[in-house]
């Protein structure tokens, strides 16, 4: 795992944002962010590597997050308190040791009316297949990873009766390349009880070094 997701301290990587249509087409750039693993901690535990994200072009916040390999999977810990994000304990980000699927889900309460609703989502994670990138004119080899997640609002009807919809969908699709890191990663989201609005971020290598 660490080939394809290589952590050291000194590490960096550019990567441009685009938004993508309905398609997954690129529509236009949204930012330009620089991401350079600092150095190291250790979050609930686990010995981590701390990686700080700022923005080089467009605007954005700065965003630290925390990654540590372990039995061939990729964890991924994102911070409490960031313009928004809720804490999150480690989770799985990619398994390139294995061809098998990863499955996990997280559960919230919410409050509805006079009756409790629950946030129930479901992550599906895959990496079964090898594909090509281009990057830099070059033609790279890159291991797959699909990660899909499904928020479903559910809660008690006046009658009785258990009411659920399907509020939001996620699709990502995560390139690693060996010895560089994430060279791609396409997220998509389907919006809506009957998910029939999407819409989407693509996130492109620029450069990364040291090479």
């Amino acid at each position: 795992m660490q080939s394809f997701f290589p952590l050291k301290v000194g590490n960096w990587w550019i990567y441009e944002f685009y938004y993508l249509d309905a398609n997954g087409n690129r529509t236009y750039k949204i930012q330009a962010d620089s991401i350079i693993v600092t150095g190291l901690d250790t979050i609930n535990g686990k010995p981590c590597y701390v990686l700080v994200e700022k923005c080089v072009e467009g605007s954005c916040y700065p965003d630290t997050e925390y990654y540590f390999n372990e039995g061939g999977r990729l964890y991924h810990y994102t911070a409490p308190g960031m313009h928004g994000k809720n804490p999150r304990d480690w989770y799985i980000l990619a398994n390139l040791k294995s061809y098998n699927w990863d499955m996990f889900s997280v559960y919230d309460t919410l409050p509805h009316g006079n009756n409790p609703s629950f946030l129930h989502a479901v992550a599906n994670i895959n990496n079964n297949f090898e594909t090509k990138i281009l990057f830099n004119g070059d033609t790279i080899n890159c291991r797959n990873f699909s990660r899909k997640y499904k928020y479903t609002n559910r809660f008690m009807g006046l009658d009785g009766d258990t009411i659920e919809n399907t509020i939001r969908r996620y699709e990502t699709q995560f390139y690693y390349a060996k010895y560089i890191g994430i060279i791609n990663q396409k997220n998509m989201y389907f919006e809506g009880y009957n998910s029939l609005t999407n819409k989407g971020v693509e996130k492109v290598l620029i450069d990364y070094g040291p090479k």
